[in-house]
Order: structure tokens, then sequence, then C-alpha cells
């Protein structure tokens, strides 16, 4: 038996929700589909008993909340444990799991007080020293169960997703097994630094101060995969001694996952009408308002637009052009904006654009906002909703998927050209695109970026007010519109089409 091996720092599963963003949902996606296709793939990550970040606002202040998620163990199979040699001692791991047909998932839970600060959290980490010590443990942990659990013999492939994740790349060097470091972001937050003392420690690596993991892994991997066409340009400019170990593979999602049943019933329709397309948007925009009616009292009906904002709120996703817009248009329009995310907690600006979305939900009628946005409520907002706004700064989205959920299901974006959308996305036939088109990443508190937010932002007010009024006078037009957004989404950003390109199709057969 073959497999394929991915290693990441995170991943959203429905039954085992411990993620923060894109990069988990989209592995959670590969998972649902890969068992489907029979794939033999084996997920190595960590567990984190406090999660992610989870926020509330009970009385209007943003304030984070304790959660404990180790009543999620009792779901996981517990496999025997083992120990890997770290930091000069010996620390015990336990692999529990996790199965979706031939989809195997591998938490491994650390068992050791000294290292509980380091794993306790995703992405959260008190001092640089528990940073490097958190993937250190990915890293080794993952080694010992490739060995002793599966095998080199029977791997297909190893996928790194995110420079991090790669660090097991350091001590692969020699062995005969095909290496792959998926690379999700342009930013500089995917290209982080370790010190020279871990990387000497742990890795036998004779470095200065600081290295670049990234750099590190480049001579070590026999691919460098970037997840669109544009950002594998980007990488291109950025790196450019690994360009002939460079391509890209579009991101993708799960139709199973992101479709709702009524589309889903649409399309299994030998053919479909403009009428049917509608009454089957209509009765899941029915869904959302009648729960969004159980959040806040709102004037809205069938007709009202709804216009959804909604992704990790993080400066380089703009969230201050939707901020803008409302206060320039207010309750002027026959719209309901929905904004939807959270900041990661030591994201300063990012925590104060959600409590400027709280303040705009307090003082608008047409608004809500969910700062409690997950899997569940990303389903309904992004299949009911009208119209879906996409605004990153031109290069620094890698790729998007929201806007391809939001697709799969009729729902079309006004977007940024940026990432992914650039590829699926015909201005003014399935969706709109506005602003410039940049390949090089610009410093985004410089004011060479302020004036390219001006002329973007012109040119997305003034497509938003053409949308609005299209919406508003030719029903028909915007339903065609939906029609052929579903009709070209469904095709293109199903993530088997990633699957396919990712895992050669003889090693689709069961276990």
């Amino acid at each position: 038996m073959k497999y394929i091996i991915s290693i990441t720092p995170e991943i959203a599963l429905d039954e085992i929700p411990i993620y923060a963003g894109g990069l988990g949902i989209l592995e959670g996606d590969k998972c649902i589909e890969a068992g489907k296709l029979n794939i033999n793939y084996i997920v190595l990550t960590l567990f984190y008993p406090n999660g992610y970040v989870y926020y509330n606002a009970s009385n209007g202040k943003l304030e984070e909340q304790k959660i404990n998620l180790n009543f999620l163990l009792n779901y996981l199979e517990k496999e025997p444990e083992f120990k890997i040699n770290l930091f000069n001692r010996e620390v015990q791991i336990t692999p529990l799991i996790h199965r979706i047909n031939t989809v195997k998932v591998v938490y491994f839970i650390v068992n050791d007080i000294q290292l509980k600060k380091a794993i306790e959290k995703l992405y959260i980490e008190e001092t640089q020293d528990d940073y490097e010590e958190k993937y250190v443990i990915l890293s080794k942990a993952s080694l010992k169960y490739i060995q002793e659990r599966i095998g080199f013999s029977n791997i297909i492939e190893i996928q790194a997703q995110e420079s991090l994740a790669g660090l097991i790349f350091l001590l692969l060097k020699g062995v005969n097994v095909k290496k792959r470091l998926i690379i999700h972001t342009p930013g500089a937050w995917g290209h982080p630094y370790f010190s020279g003392n871990t990387l000497k420690r742990e890795y036998g690596i004779n470095a200065g101060d600081r290295e670049m993991i990234t750099r590190l892994l480049f001579p070590n991997v026999d691919i460098v995969t970037t997840v669109s066409d544009k950002h594998e340009k980007i990488t291109k400019n950025t790196f450019p001694e690994i360009k002939d170990k460079l391509t890209h593979v579009t991101n993708g999602v799960s139709l199973d996952r992101w479709m709702d049943p009524e589309i889903k019933k649409l399309l299994s329709l030998k053919d479909f009408s403009p009428n049917d397309f509608i009454k089957a948007h209509n009765f899941i925009k029915f869904k959302l308002l009648t729960f969004i009616r159980t959040r806040k009292q709102i004037p809205i009906n069938i007709d009202t637009q709804i216009v959804l904002w909604a992704r990790r709120i993080t400066r380089y996703k703009r969230p201050y052009f939707i901020t803008r817009l409302i206060r320039e248009l207010g309750n002027n329009l026959n719209v309901v904006f929905i904004l939807a995310g959270k900041a990661h907690p030591k994201d300063i600006e990012g925590r104060q654009y959600m409590s400027e979305f709280l303040a705009l939900e307090r003082e608008n009628s047409n608004i809500v906002y969910f700062l409690d946005y997950d899997i569940s409520y990303a389903r309904l907002l992004l299949a009911g909703s009208d119209l879906l706004l996409f605004t990153p700064f031109s290069g620094w989205e890698a790729c998007g998927t929201s806007y391809m959920k939001a697709g799969v299901n009729g729902v079309p974006t006004l977007a940024s050209r940026d990432g992914g959308a650039i590829e699926i996305i015909k201005d003014e036939f399935n969706g709109w695109l506005f602003g410039n088109n940049l390949y090089n990443l610009v410093d985004l508190y410089s004011e060479e970026a302020r004036r390219i937010d001006e002329e973007d932002y012109r040119d997305f007010k003034n497509k938003f007010l053409k949308i609005v009024e299209l919406y508003n006078k030719d029903r028909e037009k915007y339903a065609q519109i939906m029609i052929n957004t579903l009709n070209t989404f469904y095709k293109w950003a199903d993530v088997k089409r990633v699957i396919k390109e990712l895992i050669p199709s003889q090693y689709w057969s069961s276990s």
C-alpha cells in the first residue's frame, strides 16, 4: 500500500474544528475528497487543547474566551505512544487518530508539562522559544511516526503545508522519498526565521543568529508548489533561485462540504431554468434571513440584497474598504451588510477593526457582524448571500477560497485582482473585478500603498454601486450572472482538481 503524507500546522474538520483559517479548511476539504477517491492519505498535525482564539462581545467589549477542547479526545482512536529526542531529553508523544474512509488524520499530543505553553494553542505563543519548540515537535514526531508506523518505502510523496511543517525535510537529507513544499502565502509570516541555536541543536545545521526556514528547505525538496498562477509568479520574483523547482496548483473547495443541498439538487437535473435557480437560491436565502433574525432584528426581506464581507481580519485583507463603504453609504441603499471574521489576538490593528465592526453593527440597522464566524456559519452565509466582497491588497493574497465557496452556490463576487480570483472571474460575466493587478509585494504602510488604495477604492465603490443598481433594476440579468457563476465555479473550483494535479491517478485505489 502506498501513501501520500501531508504535514500541516492545522486542519479544519467538522468533528474536530481546530483551525485558524484557509490553510486548515483547505486541508480538511482535501481529506474529505481524498477519502471519497479512496486515496491513502495520511495527515500529521498537532493537537492544540485550547484551540485557536475565541471572542465574545456580550457587553459591546471585545474579550477572549478560554476554551478547553480536550473533550474532543473522546472522538479519537488512541495509538501506542512513542518517544522522541527533543531539547536534549526524551519527550513522550501520543498519536490520536480520526479516519475518513481511506484518509487517516493523526494528531500528536505532547505529554510533557514543560512544553505545555508551546502546544496549548494554534499559532499563539508567548515567546520565540515556544514558537520554535512547537514546530520542532511537529517535525520530529512526524519523522518518528513515519519511520515506525509507515515506512519510507511505502510513501509516494511527503507534502509539507508551509515552511514550518517542512522542517521535517531538514531531517530527511539522503532519504529517497519525494519531498514537496507547498507555500500558501506570499507574506513574511509564511517565511519565518529560527534561531541558530535551535537549528544547530535540533537539526545539526550551522547557521547564523537567525535563518529563514523557507530558504533552508529549498535544497532539500524536489518541488515547490504555490497555490495560484499569480502566486507562482510572485514567488519566482521573491525566490529566483528556485525557478526550476517551482510550479503551482490553484486551490479548490470540497463541493460536498460547501455546496448547499438545494444547489446539489438543482445540478442533479438534466437541465434547469433561471426560475429553477432563483427558487433554489431564495430557499437558501430564506434560511439565512431566518438565522440573521435570531441575532438582530433588521429591515430585510427576500428582495433585499445581502452583501457579505467574511474572512480573517488583518490589514492585507483590507477590512477598511468595507468600513469606509458602509460609513459613506450608511442606510441609503436597499442592502444588508453581513460582516464576519476575527483577528489573531496579537494583531492589534485587526482587533481594532473587530471593534469597529461591532460599532458599525450598533450604529446601523442594516448591519450584522458575526465575530464567532466558523465553518457552520460560513456554509450558510456564503451560500445565502447575493454578493461576496473579496478585497485583498493585490499581490498579498496567495489564492483565497471564499469566492469559490460562494461561487459553487451561484453567489458572485466583487473581487480585487489577486490570488486565484483572476483565473476564474470574468468581469460582468460570473462576477466583477476591480483595482490594480500587482505582481510585487508593496509595503502596506507606505505612501505607495495609500495611493493604490485610493485608486482601488474608487473603482471598488463605483463597481459596487453599479452592482446594486443592476440587482434592483434588472434582476433577470443579475440572476444570469449568478447562473454563470454556478456553471463555471462548480467545475473549476472543485478540490478534486487540486488532488488530481497533486496525486497521480494510479494511486487512487481502495485500501
